[in-house]
């Protein structure tokens, strides 16, 4: 057992495991918890999270400063109920962040060098709309982050024994190393990490995953698409041939059905971003998203006022983690 007197530095040290999964259920247990509580209880499991976040967040140079300016005081948020007096920020403050305390900005409340919360995790958004945006996740946040990824994969369809091709960047961004660790920890499943195709070409991706039998596909809509050509055009085969069961995308726009007519499978959404982690994703029925309720609260809102709109209309998303 590791010294209590003592700040852990090792990733095994550092947490009950135990307890963060009967906190964060992993699939499949996450689906029985989930549909054994009403409304009601779903609502108190927010609160109870949303405002133990809140009281922290208070310690935090960041949050303080956007709080008091909007003339907040600690006692003025008690309920969940209270989530819209919070100011909603975006990537715009979060760059002044960093520009004001370089490198990392002060909405992050740790640092490389803290004990308290060692071993951290670094990585960066991806740079397309900016300089990418450094994150600092404690060994907690980054094992919830892990689960809810995990998660969406089982949603999917992702079994213990399957052999996962992960076409995401391989570097400072979430995307490929965070999903290898969720099909590692909590699915069974092995990843087969090529990475982008600035990683490993696509013909050769799909050499791999031929050889190797790969039966899941995990890449962005385009990626995916471009791969099928690559197959027919460079390697002489039809993507089809390759015995793929599952494409795991992030769709957003996209439609769907071209690229599982090229694969000849499902083709399944999620959602998720830099900050936050996984926030939602289809299961097998692809006839909307499931959100992570446990892990995070989301709103749709009014953008000029910042208040809640009515159900089936549209507004811009806002997330609290």
């Amino acid at each position: 057992m590791p010294n209590s007197d003592v700040s852990p530095r090792f990733h095994w040290e550092s947490l009950d495991f135990r307890a963060v999964n009967q906190e964060y259920p992993p699939a499949p247990a996450a689906y029985a918890d989930a549909r054994s509580l009403s409304r009601d209880e779903v609502r108190a499991r927010q609160e109870q999270r949303f405002l133990a976040v809140v009281a922290s967040a208070w310690n935090n140079p960041f949050y303080a400063r956007l709080w008091g300016n909007a003339g907040l005081a600690p006692a003025d948020i008690t309920s969940l109920d209270h989530i819209e007096r919070l100011p909603i920020f975006t990537v715009k403050d979060l760059r002044a962040s960093v520009e004001r305390k370089p490198p990392y900005g002060d909405y992050i409340g740790i640092s490389p060098s803290s004990t308290r919360h060692a071993p951290i995790t670094l990585v960066t958004s991806g740079g397309t709309t900016g300089q990418p945006r450094p994150m600092l996740y404690s060994a907690f946040e980054r094992e919830v982050m892990t689960i809810l990824r995990a998660r969406a994969l089982h949603m999917h369809g992702v079994r213990p024994g399957d052999l996962v091709q992960v076409t995401t960047a391989l570097g400072l961004s979430n995307g490929g190393i965070g999903t290898r660790d969720a099909i590692q920890r909590y699915n069974g499943a092995i990843a087969v990490l090529t990475g982008s195709g600035n990683n490993t070409s696509s013909r050769r991706q799909i050499e791999i995953g031929r050889a190797l039998g790969t039966n899941v596909i995990l890449g962005f809509p385009g990626y995916l698409r471009h791969l099928a050509r690559v197959a027919r055009e460079e390697v002489g085969i039809d993507a089809r041939e390759l015995g793929i069961k599952l494409l795991a995308s992030h769709l957003g726009t996209e439609d769907r059905k071209p690229i599982e007519a090229l694969w000849g499978c499902r083709c399944l959404d999620s959602y998720g971003c830099h900050e936050v982690g996984q926030i939602a994703s289809e299961c097998e029925h692809a006839s909307g998203m499931h959100i992570f309720e446990d892990a995070v609260y989301v709103e749709v809102v009014d953008a000029a006022t910042g208040r809640g709109v009515p159900d089936g209309t549209a507004g811009s998303l806002v997330l609290t983690s």
